[in-house]
C-alpha cells in the first residue's frame, strides 16, 4: 500500500480489527518517517525505524482466521493521508 498513513487513524483501525484477527505486524510510513508496528490481541506498539530500514511502501501482515483481505485493505486505505506521497 503506497502512501503515508495517519498514525491515529492506523491505531483506530487496529483497535477495530475483526475478532478473527489476533495479530498484525509490519512497517508503515507516518508523516515523521517509517515505523515498525506490532498488534497482538488488543495491544499496540510502534517504534521508529532508521532511514536504512525504511521502505517506500507500507507492508502489513495480518494473522488470524477468516480474514477478508479486500475489506481490510479498503479500511486501511481510509487511513492514508490525502496527498501523502510516501516520502514523509
Amino acid at each position: 500500500l503506497e502512501g503515508t498513513l495517519d498514525p491515529a487513524g492506523l491505531r483506530a483501525f487496529l483497535e477495530r480489527l475483526p475478532g478473527g484477527i489476533y495479530r498484525a505486524k509490519g512497517r508503515v510510513r507516518f508523516p515523521g518517517g517509517s515505523h515498525r508496528i506490532q498488534y497482538l490481541s488488543g495491544s499496540y506498539a510502534q517504534e521508529p525505524l532508521s532511514d536504512a530500514a525504511a521502505r517506500p511502501a507500507n507492508e502489513l501482515v495480518f494473522i488470524g482466521t477468516k480474514v477478508d483481505r479486500s475489506a481490510l485493505e479498503a479500511k486501511l486505505r481510509r487511513c492514508l493521508i490525502k496527498g501523502g506521497n510516501g516520502h514523509g
